[in-house]
C-alpha cells in the first residue's frame, strides 16, 4: 500500500501501472493482483487506508478550537492546519497521502478516481459541520460555498512545487508554506464573512 501510494503520487492514475506497484514494492505482479484485481480498486483501497485517521486528526483540530470558542477564524485555521503542516514534514505519515488525494481531485470526473475521491466527502463534511456550528449566521447555501472555495485553494495549496515562490518573488517560499495557517485562514475567514453578507 505505501507502494501504491508513492507510485500514484508520483504518476498519477493514468501514468501509473500494476505492474509499476509490484516494482516499487519488490513484490511479483501476481502477489499485488491477487489482492487488488485492478488499479482503481488499488485506488481505492489506497486512499481508504489513511482517510480516517485523517479525519480524526482534523476532528480532533476542530474540536480543540470549537472548545476554546475560537469561532469562524479558528475554525478554519484549525482545518487547514494538518494539511499544510503536512506538506514540509517529511516524517509526516500523511504528506504522500494529501499530495496524491489532492492532485486526483483534477480528474473527479474520470470513473476510475470519482469512486475512490467520493470516499473524502465526509472529511468536507466534517468540515462544514464545524464550520456551520461557529458561523450559525450563515445561510446553508453560501457556507457550502465556502467550504468548496477553501477546500479548492487548500487542494491547490498542497500540490504547489514553487508558484508560491514565484508569485512573492520568494518573500514566501514553498519550503515554508505552514507559515501560510494563519494568513491563509485570516483571508478566507474574511471571504467567508464577505459572502455571508452578499445577496443571493
Amino acid at each position: 500500500m505505501d507502494a501504491a501510494e508513492q507510485v500514484f503520487a508520483l504518476r498519477g492514475y493514468d501514468g501509473a501501472s500494476l505492474r509499476d506497484v509490484a516494482r516499487q514494492a519488490d513484490a511479483s505482479l501476481g502477489v499485488i493482483t491477487h489482492h487488488f484485481p485492478s488499479k482503481e480498486n488499488l485506488l481505492y483501497n489506497v486512499v481508504l487506508r489513511k482517510r480516517d485517521p485523517l479525519i480524526e486528526i482534523i476532528r480532533e483540530n476542530l474540536e480543540r478550537a470549537k472548545n476554546e470558542n475560537k469561532g469562524d477564524l479558528g475554525t478554519i485555521e484549525a482545518f487547514i492546519r494538518p494539511f499544510l503542516r503536512s506538506c514540509i514534514d517529511s516524517g509526516s505519515e500523511f504528506r504522500t497521502y494529501i499530495r496524491l488525494t489532492s492532485s486526483f481531485m483534477g480528474a473527479y470526473a474520470a470513473n476510475e478516481v470519482n469512486v475512490a475521491l467520493l470516499e473524502l466527502l465526509p472529511i468536507s463534511s466534517l468540515f462544514a459541520e464545524f464550520l456551520r456550528d461557529a458561523a450559525p449566521h450563515i445561510p446553508d447555501r453560501k457556507l457550502k460555498l465556502a467550504v468548496y472555495l477553501i477546500d479548492a485553494a487548500v487542494i491547490f495549496m498542497v500540490q504547489d512545487q514553487g508558484f508560491l515562490d514565484q508569485v512573492t518573488d520568494g518573500e514566501y517560499p514553498i519550503a515554508a508554506i505552514n507559515e501560510l495557517i494563519s494568513p491563509a485562514a485570516t483571508f478566507f475567514t474574511g471571504g467567508l464573512r464577505a459572502l455571508a453578507e452578499t445577496s443571493d
